[in-house]
């Protein structure tokens, strides 16, 4: 884990997301229905540039903006 970030993403069976505040554990952003398979890891997260990469089981990458 970068220990500069100040947040990070934790990806979920169902295709979720939650963006998650390192310095009160608190949820930032809820991202539902990303993929329709199991994320399997996300690539990218910028805060700033609201930008979230993500990648499934089944080989879809996706681009989200929150």
């Amino acid at each position: 884990m970068n220990e500069k970030a100040k947040s990070y993403a934790v990806c979920f069976f169902n295709g979720r997301v939650k963006i998650i505040s390192k310095d009160n554990k608190q949820e930032l952003v809820p991202l539902r229905a990303l993929h329709e398979d199991q994320i399997t890891d996300a690539l990218f997260l910028n805060t700033e540039q609201k930008l979230l990469v993500t990648a499934s089981m089944d080989q879809e990458l996706k681009v989200s903006l929150f």
